[in-house]
């Protein structure tokens, strides 16, 4: 293969890809796809074994860096854990995909009229508090 064909099956290649709810649904299918184009990924989720199943699926999709960080979003220390760890593996950032929700809905699927004050609360926070902390906890963006 040519190297300019090479480049263009792996658009990514040297950039750090950040996916937080990579351990299942969209997050690990961004994290499959961002491989497969060449970027190093670090899945972010709450279950570290969910987390080592999308791990060995992005094993198989590329070659780029991998990291899994079993964390909290919705946690500002978590986030700047987070953001310590990549770039010291990676020593950037160029990507981050806020994919990362929960739902409250331990004894079946609820309405938001369901929902607790504390769950909705919960939900909010995961799904909205990610992209601000996120570069505030790395300093910047690569």
């Amino acid at each position: 293969m040519h190297p300019s064909e090479a480049a263009a099956d792996r658009p990514l290649a040297d950039r750090v890809a950040i996916v937080t709810g990579g351990s299942s649904g969209i997050g690990r299918a961004a994290c499959v796809a961002l491989a497969r184009a060449g970027a190093s990924v670090v899945a972010i989720g709450r279950s570290a074994p969910r987390l080592e199943e999308t791990i060995e699926q992005v094993r198989r999709a590329g070659e780029g860096g991998l990291l899994s960080l079993a964390l909290d979003v919705g946690r500002e220390e978590d986030m700047a854990r987070m953001a310590e760890r990549v770039l010291e593996r990676f020593g950037r950032i160029d990507i981050l995909v806020a994919s990362a929700g929960i739902l409250r809905n331990r004894s079946g699927p609820r309405t938001a009229t369901e929902l607790t004050l504390d769950d909705w609360n919960a939900i909010i926070r995961t799904s909205r508090t990610t992209p601000p902390t996120a570069p505030r906890s790395s300093g910047s963006w690569a």
